[in-house]
């Protein structure tokens, strides 16, 4: 764009009607970018304005990723098409909100894929106490806990092509040097029933990372219990909203976290080429 450091602004037409505006950002200080913390190596910051909006242009190896999102769908697309050319003839990966159609249709036509569908869902206040089971922490039972939740996450990642299906049977020190970094938070939560461990979770931060069940007991209710108790202790160090994931595929645990009093705060669809 040719100028970098001013509003872009779209020309009228017809009967002067303002059609859209984009400005180009040095940093994420304005507020419309505090739903969004992905800010490493980024190459380009624009927010929008009719509607409101964002999007981080981010480097990440040798994929350009790229994040759109904006409150209504953007139905002129000229500016931000100028904007997007550099990138998306090499290697992308774009999140973009389920109500941009247009967009969506518009990197397809690109040769940009449907990947995946993903939740990002949030809670603020919880009246549900787990009833039976009991949660523990760390106790080095590593292998354990990548059996659990490499299991338990292997369908969905063959589902989608994340390879390798078992992140924690592959990279048992990576995994292991997770469980020890959210063991020193106070972080880590492990779950028994009858003095049976049943299921890991892990949180970073505000947000549950992963959650899971051993999958040969997973449908007996063990996860609703498992979430109420994490969810729970994060309450008690004073978090004042608790966020999670989850793909749109797994449509089962969607309704465990809507049931449970979760709401939907972004649907957004993932694009890759590669």
């Amino acid at each position: 764009m040719d100028q970098q450091n001013c509003d872009v602004i779209a020309k009228c037409r017809g009967l002067g009607r303002y059609i859209m505006k984009i400005i180009k950002e040095k940093d994420a200080k304005h507020e419309v970018f505090k739903s969004y913390n992905e800010l490493e190596n980024v190459l380009e910051l624009y927010r929008f304005e009719e509607p409101s909006g964002f999007m981080v242009i981010r480097r990440t190896g040798d994929c350009f990723k790229i994040k759109i999102s904006a409150q209504n769908e953007i139905t002129e697309l000229d500016e931000i098409k100028q904007v997007l050319k550099p990138y998306i003839n090499g290697k992308v990966y774009m999140i973009l909100d389920i109500n941009q159609d247009l967009l969506c249709d518009y990197i397809k036509s690109k040769g940009i894929k449907l990947w995946f569908g993903y939740y990002e869902m949030s809670i603020e206040s919880y009246d549900r106490e787990m009833t039976y089971g009991e949660l523990k922490g760390y106790e080095g039972k590593d292998e354990c806990y990548g059996h659990i939740l490499g299991k338990a996450f292997e369908p969905m990642r063959t589902l989608h092509g994340f390879e390798p299906f078992d992140w924690y049977a592959a990279n048992p020190e990576e995994g292991k040097k997770e469980f020890l970094e959210a063991h020193d938070k106070n972080n880590f939560y492990s779950y028994y029933v009858d003095d049976k461990l049943v299921g890991v979770g892990i949180v970073i931060d505000n947000m549950i990372d992963v959650i899971g069940i051993e999958p040969t007991l997973q449908k007996k209710g063990y996860g609703k219990q498992l979430l109420r108790g994490v969810v729970n202790d994060m309450l008690k160090k004073d978090i004042k909203k608790i966020e999670i994931g989850v793909v749109e595929s797994n449509q089962h645990v969607y309704k465990l976290y809507s049931d449970e009093g979760f709401k939907t705060d972004c649907h957004s669809r993932m694009y890759k080429n590669y």
